[in-house]
């Protein structure tokens, strides 16, 4: 499938669209009982086109999405062949996006508080493969009077910001799916996040499943109990020989545990890449 399935509470509210669908396709109600009755595969297959069909429809139809934690906000622009990310990240612990303050108010009451990113993603005709890939990352349809703010705040603040690229490769070696790898309980970033979605690890003793979940300094990450006696772990670290896999964090091997003992600088980070390519692969 390029999407995924409708739910059987979508379909059952798209009952009328489907039975136009399947009239198109030269389905009538008769044969289509028949089908899903005796091929089964062959029902399912019709239900992944619909599916497809409609997701296509609706996220062609999107023009903004957003993303909201505590300490981070992202808005996404979709356009045509390519999608816009203004990114603002919280410096003050004292400061947090859930609050009852209206946000343009929040931004600029606050302006030399946040870290703030921008980027663009070229597209071409995956645009709705990418917006289903945001969404299913939990971003939220947005609107255009959020990214409007956000843009007006991006000009105002634009020229206070750091070394954009430098602060954008920091922010994401602090994520929770990027520490997992690096402190060695999983082999590859991709089998990380994958851990993290399938609910392996605590955070400061709190279950967290958001792979782009941001650590803050002296944050403990810890396999669960329950999680502990599988293979994946302790052959990872029969793999490892230090104890302190990097310089901003702490490993404990007995224990399945790490801390998060600094924010990165982009120094201290051994990898050789463009940091303007980092800024243009925005993250999540």
């Amino acid at each position: 499938m390029r999407f995924r399935l409708l739910s059987d509470l979508e379909l059952e509210e798209l009952s009328e669209d489907f039975t136009q669908f399947l009239v198109v396709q030269g389905i009538d109600d008769e044969i289509w009982r028949k089908i899903n009755k005796e091929n089964k595969e062959k029902a399912l297959e019709i239900v992944q086109v619909f599916s497809d069909t409609v997701l296509l429809k609706v996220y062609s139809k999107v023009k903004f999405l957003s993303f909201s934690s505590e300490k981070v906000f992202s808005i996404f622009k979709v356009k045509k062949d390519c999608i816009d990310l203004i990114l603002l990240k919280s410096k003050d612990p004292k400061l947090a996006f859930n609050s009852s303050e209206p946000l343009d108010i929040l931004l600029n009451n606050n302006i030399g508080k946040w870290e703030l990113y921008s980027s663009s993603k070229k597209l071409g005709d995956k645009v709705p493969d990418e917006v289903h890939k945001l969404t299913l990352q939990g971003c939220q349809v947005a609107s255009q009077e959020i990214w409007t703010a956000l843009s007006a705040f991006h000009k105002k603040a634009s020229k206070k910001a750091g070394p954009t690229g430098e602060n954008l490769v920091s922010m994401l070696e602090s994520r929770l799916d990027n520490t997992i790898y690096r402190l060695g309980f999983a082999p590859t970033r991709r089998s990380a996040r994958q851990l993290v979605v399938h609910k392996h690890f605590l955070v400061n003793n709190k279950v967290v499943n958001i792979p782009s979940f941001s650590l803050k300094v002296d944050d403990v990450i810890t396999v669960r109990d329950k999680s502990k006696k599988m293979e994946v772990f302790h052959n990872s670290m029969r793999r490892i020989k230090d104890d302190n896999p990097t310089d901003w964090l702490s490993l404990n091997k007995a224990k399945l545990s790490g801390v998060f003992l600094s924010v990165p600088e982009r120094s201290q980070i051994d990898e050789p890449f463009d940091e303007q390519l980092v800024i243009e692969l925005y993250s999540k």
